[in-house]
């Protein structure tokens, strides 16, 4: 497969949802940014929800150090294995630590030191708009600044961040600034990541859209280009509470587009990050393939069920393409999609760290719905996307088993032979 467009493709999106048990039920955080732009200084309280026999396993970044864990002022043991990397999406080595002594509703505390350029998403090569590493950075969940779950799973934050004068702070939820140099970040809603974003160019423009608030953030965008990309997140809102249902989203809807030219575009509950790359039409189909993530989330994102979040946020995309750019740019995206896919393994039960699996879930999935579409009629499809977004556990085969109430064993059967196909 060709490797640009192998790149290209895994530039879109990673969408992670919580499907684990949480291991903690809130993290309260303490960020020290130094005047070079180079150290944070973290400090994290840790409210344990449930505790392991044995250990509690985590990701952090490799670059951590001088790390100290303690309970109710006690050292508490621990192992930090640089060398496993426990998630295939996390930049980050095994922290096990001993639980022997601690209890459910604890807190554990993590102090250490992080080197930011490890961290840090914005990297020289990718910065865009002639940023430098002075200028700031942006760390999530991809990063593992904080102690991360192994699966995703929620809990509520409470991030302070202190950072050197002129610089502004961005994150997921409630934003407040104490001071010249003192930022506070609170979860409206339990999260599994702790996207931050620090700058001194960072500017932010809000517009209203109904019961909801759009806070767009940017590195130098003009008048122009912002108002075009909040009327596209308005349409493409509409268009997606038209045929899926209301999103569940009312406070405030932060995008955030980020000076870096790769690294994957990601979607929050209620925070979106897109980078600067790609095509008029690329950038629209990103915007609307994130928004998607509102409504297509819930299955688990390092397994093969993550179709279930990416082709279905996909196929999203395209219909808002076809409703933005008419049928001719919607067929050519179709024929794209059709020649990258050519050939490609089955969606069924794919390696999700495969390069080939980005093809499956992102260009293969969203045909595979749009001919399902065509094979059922409208209103059939648009139970089958009913009853998924009504999933309780978002697998592929709890949807079958769903299907099996309105659709004939015949149109099963070939639901289940297109994932299992190689063409």
């Amino acid at each position: 497969m060709n490797r640009i467009i192998l790149t290209a493709i895994a530039l879109f999106t990673l969408s992670f949802v919580a499907s684990a048990t949480p291991l903690v039920s809130k993290h309260d955080v303490s960020v020290i940014v130094d005047d070079n732009i180079s150290t944070l200084k973290v400090n994290v309280r840790s409210i344990l929800n449930q505790v392991p026999y044995n250990e509690l396993k985590f990701v952090l970044n490799n670059s951590a150090k001088d790390l100290v864990i303690k309970n109710k002022g006690n050292s508490v043991s621990f192992k930090f294995n640089r060398e496993v990397q426990p998630n295939i999406y996390y930049d980050g080595g095994l922290l096990s630590v001993s639980s022997h002594d601690l209890l459910s509703g604890d807190i554990l505390e993590f102090e250490y030191k992080l080197d930011i350029r490890s961290a840090n998403y914005w990297t020289p090569e990718n910065l865009s708009q002639a940023l430098t590493s002075k200028n700031g950075f942006e760390i999530g969940n991809y990063s593992a600044w904080l102690p991360t779950q192994l699966s995703n799973a929620d809990f509520d934050f409470d991030i302070k961040v202190h950072v050197p004068k002129g610089y502004k702070v961005l994150g997921n939820g409630d934003i407040f600034q104490k001071d010249e140099q003192n930022w506070q970040v609170k979860s409206t809603r339990k999260q599994f990541d702790v996207p931050l974003i620090v700058s001194d160019r960072l500017a932010t423009i809000e517009f209203d859209i109904g019961a909801s608030k759009l806070a767009i953030s940017h590195f130098g965008k003009s008048e122009k280009e912002l108002d075009q990309i909040a009327n596209d997140i308005k349409v493409t809102l509409s268009l997606f509470n038209e045929n899926f249902g209301p999103s569940t989203l009312s406070d405030t809807i932060r995008f955030a587009f980020v000076p870096r030219n790769n690294k994957a575009s990601y979607s929050r509950k209620g925070f979106v990050a897109i980078n600067t790359s790609g095509s008029k039409v690329s950038k629209f189909s990103t915007i609307a393939h994130e928004i998607g993530h509102f409504w297509w989330s819930g299955a688990e994102s390092s397994q093969w069920e993550d179709w279930l979040n990416e082709s279905f946020a996909e196929y999203s995309a395209l219909m808002a393409i076809k409703h933005k750019f008419g049928d001719e740019v919607y067929r050519k995206r179709l024929k794209s999609f059709e020649k990258v896919s050519k050939g490609s393994p089955a969606i069924w039960q794919i390696d999700r760290s495969s390069d080939l699996a980005t093809i499956a879930l992102y260009r293969k999935g969203p045909l595979i719905l749009q001919r399902a579409n065509k094979k059922f009629g409208q209103k059939k499809f648009d139970e089958l996307l009913k009853t998924l977004m009504n999933l309780e556990n978002k697998n592929t085969a709890s949807l079958i088993s769903k299907l099996k109430l309105f659709m004939s064993n015949k149109e099963l059967s070939w639901f289940e032979n297109q994932l299992k196909s190689f063409q």
